[in-house]
């Protein structure tokens, strides 16, 4: 019995998952800026009250650690990481850019603009989508400093020509 459960726990251990989820290669590409949190998202081309509910999006990694529907505790004093995609299915496009959005329980909001344009074959190949969308990665270094103690709800504005989408997927952060 002993064997057997060996050879399953070794089966699944180099089994490949039919979608890679990976965070970003680092090395492949240059370094990523640290951006800042900002109260005010009009410099990245939105306003508040400017954007809808719609599009498809996740925040999988902060940090290098898969993010889950828990919250996730961090300092002040340190910079947060996050890594994931997001595209509109409905008019098959890819956003012009992205903005984290860091949604406070008392109202307030912080923006931060991410690095987009990375390729993530597994998210097309998952969605059947066409090749023209293989580059929905996204990611963020963002600078936590500005950010008042507090728990906030993260998710991303899509910014396209016509159209900003907000999108969430029930992430949190604990900033400490």
């Amino acid at each position: 019995m002993y064997w057997v459960a060996l050879a399953l726990v070794l089966a699944a251990w180099f089994a490949d998952s039919p979608v890679k989820v990976t965070p970003s290669d680092s090395q492949s590409k240059p370094k990523l800026e640290v951006t800042k949190a900002v109260e005010d998202p009009t410099p990245f081309g939105v306003s508040g009250d400017q954007w809808s509910p719609g599009g498809k999006c996740n925040i999988e990694y902060i940090n290098g650690t898969p993010l889950t529907a828990a919250a996730y505790s961090l300092s002040k004093k340190s910079t947060v990481l996050l890594v994931g995609w997001a595209l509109d299915l409905e008019q098959r496009r890819l956003p012009d850019s992205v903005i984290m959005r860091f949604a406070g329980k008392d109202d307030t909001n912080y923006f931060a603009l991410s690095r987009t344009g990375l390729a993530r074959s597994d998210v097309r190949d998952y969605f059947g989508a066409p090749e023209a969308l293989v580059a929905s990665g996204f990611e963020a270094n963002v600078n936590l400093n500005d950010l008042p103690a507090g728990d906030y709800v993260l998710s991303l504005i899509m910014k396209f020509v016509d159209a900003a989408f907000v999108c969430d997927n029930d992430r949190r952060i604990l900033v400490r």
